[in-house]
This record gives C-alpha cells, sequence and structure tokens, in this order.
C-alpha cells in the first residue's frame, strides 16, 4: 500500500486526486482513503466490479473504467492488492492521470 500511496502522491499534490479506495473480492476494504464510509466505499465498487466480470466473461480486456460525472470522475481498476476505486476532480488531465494509474 505504501508503493501506491507514493505513486499517487502527485495526483494528491496537484488536487486531481480527492480520494481512492480498495477493496478485496468479498468487500472487505484494504485501504480507504475516500470520502465514503468503508461500507458505502464497497458499494460504490460493486458495480464497477459488476460490469468488469461481465466484459471479461464476454473474452473482453478490461484495462479501466471510467465515469464522468457532474462534479467527478470515478476510474475503477484492479490491482493486485484488489478493486481500486479512485475518485477524481473534473477538471483534471484525465490522460495524464490514466496514465499514471496504469
Amino acid at each position: 500500500m505504501d508503493q501506491l500511496q507514493k505513486a499517487l502522491k502527485p495526483l494528491y499534490e496537484t488536487g486531481d486526486l480527492l480520494g481512492f479506495s480498495v477493496c478485496n473480492e468479498q468487500g472487505a476494504i484494504i485501504h480507504n482513503e475516500s470520502f465514503l464510509s468503508d461500507e458505502y466505499a464497497w458499494k460504490a465498487t460493486l458495480p464497477f466490479v459488476s460490469v468488469t466480470n461481465k466484459l471479461v466473461r464476454a473474452k473482453r480486456d478490461v484495462l479501466r473504467l471510467t465515469v464522468e460525472l457532474d462534479k467527478y470522475i470515478l476510474i475503477y481498476g484492479q490491482l493486485e492488492l484488489g478493486h481500486a476505486l479512485f475518485t477524481l476532480s473534473k477538471d483534471c488531465d484525465l490522460d495524464s492521470v490514466a496514465e499514471l494509474l496504469s
């Protein structure tokens, strides 16, 4: 987890990253720096897990899923640690952030 936090530090410093959480397959929170409670961090991640699993069963490779909301951008990705959901500022440089997260 320390390596992940170190890699994300530049995003926090620019204000692009507002928070993130990492959950395991069973929904247990491994790490939560989001503004959501542990329970809701998993509930927010679960739809991404479901969609990704469906795409994988359909023989699609999924690198990450990105959802742009009116005020935030959510990026879901799978890490060795588990399922990660990143909350980003709407005005972030999405290409740079996506590259750093991959």
